[in-house]
């Protein structure tokens, strides 16, 4: 995504300001994806990432550049992929919050087996993604 040609230019001030808080919403979203095992992170910034394309190049460096997560969505959006030890560390922190939660807070068999189902199918996607070779 070229950041000089984000086309932004032509929008009037209260769009651009709807935008902007739109795309700080949805990364606030995908940050609470970060310690909530079930809630997606990448999706939320990525859909953060497209808005700030189209409306602020400040924001859009910030979040592509960002220390933490920057290079996670950088890979993404350029289909290479993540590492092996992302996916693993993913994968175990996923795993374990699911299990905890599941036998310490869950009564209901059937809410376990759901639980179970959404990280089985994490695991997949997880899995099919790229593996990056540093």
């Amino acid at each position: 995504m070229d950041r000089k040609k984000s086309g932004w230019e032509h929008l009037k001030k209260p769009v651009r300001i709807v935008l902007i808080a739109a795309g700080t919403f949805f990364t606030g979203i995908g940050l609470i994806g970060v310690v909530v095992p079930i809630m997606p992170t990448i999706p939320f910034l990525l859909i953060a990432a497209f808005i700030f394309l189209r409306s602020s190049d400040r924001m859009y460096s910030w979040l592509i550049d960002n220390r933490y997560f920057g290079d996670q969505l950088k890979n993404y959006l350029e289909k290479k992929g993540l590492t092996f030890k992302t996916k693993m560390i993913s994968i175990i922190i996923l795993w374990s919050t699911i299990l905890f939660s599941s036998f310490i807070f869950i009564d209901y068999w059937w809410m376990r087996f759901i639980l179970m189902g959404i990280a089985t199918g994490v695991t997949i996607h997880l899995l099919l993604i790229r593996t990056l070779q540093r």
